[in-house]
């Protein structure tokens, strides 16, 4: 299975689990997957979410993928505009792929999640 596959999939599977958490808190969240198009701008993130009044921008990524500049680049301005930027990083179960790396350069507030699958 190719890592954009396996993200999409585990990234089904995370939002599945978000809904259902938050609707048993009683609480609602409007979320949606963003599909590419060639006229669209580069580097919006792969969900866009908004949830009690603030915009959330979700990132996956399958272990060893870097966020690139662009999607950095609007993660930062999510944050910027005090939205909440979150990458989602799926790490394989036993995995040492991060020893002494750093994930990615967001501005303060953003959200880092290592997610074992």
């Amino acid at each position: 299975m190719s890592n954009k596959k396996l993200e999409n999939r585990l990234a089904e599977k995370w939002i599945k689990n978000l809904k259902l958490q938050v609707k048993e808190a009683g609480e609602h969240i409007n979320i949606f997957k963003i599909h590419g198009h060639k006229y669209q701008r580069r580097g919006i993130s792969d969900w866009l979410a908004c949830y009690n009044g603030r915009f959330i921008a979700i990132e996956f990524k399958i272990e060893y993928e870097i966020v690139d500049d662009y999607q950095n680049e609007f993660l930062n301005l999510t944050i910027l505009s005090k939205g909440t930027a979150i990458v989602i990083r799926f790490i394989k179960t036993g995995s040492s792929s991060y020893q002494g790396q750093e994930l990615l350069t967001l501005k303060k507030n953003d959200i880092t999640v290592m997610w074992p699958y």
